[in-house]
């Protein structure tokens, strides 16, 4: 790393090289997509590397079209995306290091923003951009939601409210193989837990890095349950760890429980009302937080998906 200031690349092995790992299994559909995605990318000092799962639905004949220009990849049963992604960090080389899940896109150019963001640092830090959410079939549905320019290690604590977006986000290699890689007693909120235990500073890539696929099948749409339950976790774990108190972590569980409930593919008001009435409970200081959320919620059916994106989107920027 060098410190800020003016940088001039002079030659391809002035570079960091940036490791990156697609955890696969049974996507097929999207997965040459995420390929190209991340080997269009012309970045000089890449490192690639894709661990599949045993997939049946021909992702390995995918796979097998670009491994001239793979580092490495294997197609073998595994225990889920935690122990995939971590097969893939004990490959990696690299300085930088990320996981491109296999339904998830790399922006045109992500790739030097980050090593352009990367020499500019005079310290490790996790180095974060933008997403756009995508449908099955690529359409941009605008941006994500609950992301910030101005992200911190206790906003990053108030899960649900403000997030940093996985595929967008980017972390120094030697510091995540340091604490072993994902926590394989982690089904969903991996990379929520890899950020907190990092307990790095946060640089913001004021530009748009990657595309986040919502589809029928995603985790986050079809395990919203498991999602609580790893980020009640987390945030225990977070308490023990002196970073907030044992009351703040209870109330945010359940307010992020609330944010989930009430996500249009959910629809679940009732709980997501008892959720947020245990939040302000739990920590009466919620309380306005919590009549926020609910508003949301209640507002967002109401003035439609295309509007609602619309107004998002300006919220983002402007966060």
């Amino acid at each position: 790393m060098r410190c800020s200031g003016e940088i001039t690349f002079v030659a391809p092995d002035r570079w960091p090289l940036i490791s990156i790992v697609t955890p696969s299994y049974n996507q097929g559909t999207f997965l040459e997509q995420t390929i190209l995605s991340v080997l269009r990318q012309e970045y000089p000092r890449l490192e690639y590397i894709i661990i599949d799962g045993g997939s049946t639905d021909g992702s390995v004949d995918i796979i097998r079209k670009y491994a001239d220009r793979l580092a490495y990849w294997v197609s073998e049963p595994d225990g889920g995306q935690a122990d995939a992604i971590n097969k893939g960090l004990a490959r990696c080389t690299g300085d930088i290091f990320n996981w491109l899940n296999s339904d998830d896109l790399l922006w045109a150019g992500a790739l030097q923003k980050v090593a352009r963001a990367w020499q500019q640092a005079e310290s490790p830090a996790i180095f974060y951009g933008l997403a756009r959410h995508i449908d099955e079939v690529g359409n941009d549905l605008g941006y994500c939601p609950a992301q910030s320019s101005h992200m911190t290690l206790q906003k990053l604590l108030w899960v649900g409210k403000y997030y940093l977006m996985q595929a967008a986000t980017f972390l120094p290699l030697a510091n995540v193989r340091s604490l072993n890689g994902a926590n394989p007693a982690l089904d969903y909120a991996l990379d929520v837990d890899l950020w907190v235990r990092l307990r790095l500073p946060m640089i913001h890539i004021p530009a748009v890095l990657a595309g986040y696929r919502l589809h029928r099948a995603s985790k986050t749409v079809s395990a919203s349950t498991q999602f609580i339950q790893d980020c009640d976790l987390i945030l225990r774990q977070a308490a023990r760890d002196g970073l907030l108190s044992e009351a703040q972590a209870r109330s945010r569980t359940h307010l992020f429980a609330t944010r989930t409930y009430l996500i249009p593919e959910i629809g679940n008001f009732r709980d997501a009302l008892s959720h947020a009435y245990a939040a302000v409970r739990a920590e009466p200081a919620v309380v306005f937080e919590a009549l926020a959320v609910l508003l949301k919620g209640t507002v967002r059916p109401v003035a439609g998906e295309r509007l609602w994106s619309k107004g998002r989107s300006l919220y983002v920027k402007l966060r």
